[in-house]
């Protein structure tokens, strides 16, 4: 994932009782991927997924 997509993170903080990141994903301008955007929360503890989310090239919410 790293090869094909620049992350920064958009949130660090509490949501619903755990404190959470969420990492927002961009394909690095050479990659040849089919998403726009990928955004994905964890748990900070754990580093447990809790949901990933799929944007089309117009940032679309798939």
């Amino acid at each position: 994932m790293d090869e094909d997509y620049v992350a920064q993170i958009s949130f660090e903080g509490l949501h619903d009782g755990e404190q959470v990141i969420i990492f927002d994903l961009r394909p690095k301008p050479d990659a040849t991927v089919v998403w726009g955007k990928l955004e994905l929360m964890v748990i900070k503890k754990y580093y447990l997924p809790v949901y990933e989310k799929y944007y089309d090239e117009d940032i679309k919410l798939m």
